[in-house]
């Protein structure tokens, strides 16, 4: 999204800014979107496709459409095999059971949220912070979902 600048007639600084270099991965299909290979999924310091793990998670993330990363658009979707090692980790994260709709949370609630981490194929680690992730209130308190 935009945020203004902070005077009048300041133009919109459009966002994300990089923090690294643009580094690429090989696409996993040629279907027309820009699909990846996820090899590991980390929610916070969690692997919740670690060896042993349920491995309908990680097929989740690389069977059917695969991960679409696509910079045109502002959602963020998980496959649904990932709910229940996510809700898990969100609950002992940050006290609270997830939802999927839409909740506020305070300033100290938001700072104990997770970074999501995929590792993708061709050596990419793709870290989505919370500001990524989280939508801001009128209020400007955080808001998920």
């Amino acid at each position: 999204g935009a945020e203004w600048g902070g005077g009048r007639g300041d133009p919109p600084v459009v966002g994300p800014l990089h923090l690294e270099p643009m580094r690429y991965a090989p696409l996993a299909r040629e279907h027309g979107w820009y699909a990846v290979r996820v090899l590991s999924v980390f929610v916070g310091d969690v692997e919740i496709t670690a060896p042993g793990a349920d491995p309908s998670v990680l097929r989740g993330f690389n069977d059917g459409k695969g991960t679409i990363v696509d910079s045109g658009t502002t959602d963020t979707f998980l496959p649904a095999a990932s709910e229940k090692p996510v809700a898990a980790v969100w609950k002992i994260a940050t006290g609270r059971r997830y939802s999927n709709r839409s909740e506020a949370y305070s300033h100290d609630e938001f700072r104990r949220l997770p970074t999501i981490t995929l590792n993708i194929e061709g050596g990419i680690v793709w870290s989505i912070r919370p500001e990524a992730y989280m939508e801001w209130n009128r209020d400007k308190t955080p808001l998920a979902g």
